[in-house]
């Protein structure tokens, strides 16, 4: 027989318990955060979609101010261009990002002395002259080598501190002077690169060439031979400024013929207070970039968000916290219960198991037990080639001191017979009380047969010693059988009474002793 042990689900209850409820509470905290996650990303996403439509709309509006300005000029040919200059007062009024409404002239080098003189006329000081945007930023006098010029003729509105741009020739900066003849071949509205203006703020230049009427008609009487409308735009107009400080959050609207990283071509540029190295480890980053091509300007716009626990709903985080801890008590209660329970149901088949295999006086095993192991030892023995001893033992005046004293007493006699044989034996053999006063020793990895004659005679000493029980003392002796396997028998009933025989034998030549 075998001993039954407790199931492993029973030992590890707590364990499986805590794993689940951890992986339970994980899943739905997870769910909760991928949700969180999921609802910021629409929301990035719909902010771009918003800042593209305030974007393609103000470019909308700028283009139109542009038509407006075109016709405006077309339609004037007065030379203190009073109508064009209230057109331009209404507009700025009505639309502050525009920085200036300008008028550039494209003059041939032949015509430069009589343009100069004819504008003189109007604004008494008045020269060609150009100004290095990109190097050290300095005026210097026009270039006498060009075969034509982009002076600047008209400014509105015109303060005092703008008068020295007037007769600025435009030519002289490469990127102008690409952008106006792009504008001459495409006869279409053209935006130049951002640059920063020589009062200042960062803009872009946005023109387009006026056909006038009036060029046409006049002819060789003109000293010009094209003219364009221009809108000087405050290069961040195009975008509401980000209020406030977005932590992780970056955004560029720049020129396509820059880079992102290339400040020269931004427009407008945004950049938070960086996010944690840990948010940025734990956190996805979302990243949106578009082209907004209008035909016109072609710009390209880039805002990434870096997301962190400001975006976590810690509300929800709190509750599935504290549903957790109750199921998490609740779940520890019912493991405690059912551990309690399978406790309780291990402890009664073991004592079940104990008490079908044990002597209920001695606690010794009894003949089931003794005769399971008898079966397994042989085995081994088979196997290893090995000997094993079978002990029969019997009481000598048990009976006469059972019946003079009373069952009591023979009890008390039965027990610390027991005693004395186990402190007989090793700590790996068997002692069994067979029945009444009958007890058997299986001895296994026994070596020499002479080895039972020393164990013999351990048992025969231990029994020397009178028993003293309730005031009165006993001589108890016993008779010792012995049998030896595979020497002496070959199957357990042969082997039990080969013992049992080898035991009367010896009680045969043992005398009753006298109580």
């Amino acid at each position: 027989m075998i001993k039954i042990d407790a199931p492993v689900s029973t030992k590890n209850i707590y364990v499986y318990v805590i794993v689940a409820w951890i992986v339970f509470v994980g899943m739905v905290m997870a769910f909760g955060i991928m949700n969180d996650i999921q609802k910021a990303h629409e929301q990035f996403r719909e902010q771009g979609e918003a800042v593209l439509r305030e974007i393609n709309e103000r470019v909308s509006i700028n283009e139109t101010i542009l038509e407006g300005f075109v016709a405006t000029i077309d339609a004037s040919f007065d030379v203190d261009h009073t109508n064009i200059r209230l057109f331009a007062r209404y507009m700025q009024h009505r639309y502050p990002h525009i920085f200036m409404f300008e008028i550039v002239d494209k003059v041939k080098r032949e015509n430069k002395t009589a343009f100069i003189e004819k504008y003189q006329n109007i604004y008494g000081d008045f020269s060609i002259k150009s100004f290095d945007y990109s190097g050290n930023r300095a005026w210097n006098k026009a270039d006498s080598n060009h075969d034509f010029y982009l002076p600047i003729v008209f400014m509105e509105p015109f303060p005092e501190e703008s008068k020295k741009v007037l007769g600025l020739d435009l030519q002289k900066n490469d990127f102008f002077r690409e952008s106006f003849l792009e504008g001459i071949k495409t006869q279409s509205s053209v935006a130049s690169v951002p640059f920063k203006l020589i009062e200042g703020p960062r803009a872009y230049l946005l023109h387009r060439q006026v056909l006038r009427k009036q060029i046409l008609s006049h002819g060789k009487d003109m000293l010009e031979d094209a003219k364009f409308a221009v809108l000087v735009v405050n290069a961040n107009s195009l975008i509401n400024p980000f209020e406030g400080r977005k932590q992780g959050f970056t955004f560029s609207l720049y020129h396509r013929d820059f880079d992102r990283e290339d400040t020269k071509g931004h427009l407008y540029h945004y950049k938070g207070r960086d996010k944690s190295v840990i948010e940025t480890i734990i956190f996805p980053l979302l990243v949106d970039e578009r082209v907004i091509d209008s035909g016109i300007e072609t710009l390209r716009m880039y805002q990434q968000q870096q997301m962190g626990w400001k975006h976590i709903n810690w509300w929800l985080i709190i509750v599935v916290f504290m549903v957790g801890i109750i199921s998490f008590s609740v779940l520890m209660s019912y493991a405690r219960s059912y551990h309690e329970s399978e406790m309780k149901k291990l402890q009664t088949t073991d004592k079940l198991f104990f008490l079908a295999n044990h002597d209920s006086l001695t606690g010794l095993a009894n003949r089931n037990l003794l005769y399971d192991r008898l079966d397994h030892a042989m085995a081994q023995v088979r196997r290893k080639k090995g000997m094993l001893a079978l002990f029969f033992l019997d009481l000598n005046n048990f009976k006469i001191i059972n019946d003079t004293y009373g069952h009591e007493i023979g009890d008390k006699v039965l027990r610390r017979a027991s005693e004395r044989l186990s402190a007989c034996i090793r700590e790996g053999d068997t002692l069994a009380r067979r029945s009444g006063d009958e007890f058997l020793i299986l001895v296994e990895n026994i070596e020499r047969p002479d080895e039972i004659l020393a164990i013999i005679e351990k048992i025969r000493n231990a029994f020397v010693t009178k028993f003293s029980l309730d005031e009165n003392e006993f001589n108890v002796g016993i008779s010792i059988g012995s049998a030896l396997y595979p020497q002496q028998a070959q199957t357990v009933e042969d082997l039990m009474k080969e013992a049992d025989y080898s035991m009367y034998e010896d009680k045969e030549k043992t005398k009753a002793e006298k109580i």
